[in-house]
């Protein structure tokens, strides 16, 4: 952690990972849903190869940027 948040309190902690946490929930809440009902339908295969391309979910070692 950059040394500009070493001062906060763990009050103020909390509410920022739960601020974090809420904004991610809201930005990754479609996207799971969509993608569960295109799995759901046995359509998810180039969504699917998408995200872990996006997210770099592919097992194994990581590939060189």
């Amino acid at each position: 952690m950059e040394p500009r948040w070493d001062t906060l309190s763990p009050a103020d902690r909390e509410r920022l990972e739960a601020v974090t946490r809420t904004m991610l929930n809201r930005l990754l809440h479609e996207p799971t849903v969509r993608l569960k009902e295109l799995a759901a339908a046995d359509r998810s295969g180039p969504y699917a190869d998408a995200v872990t391309e996006l997210f770099g979910l592919a097992a194994g070692p990581a590939a060189p940027e």
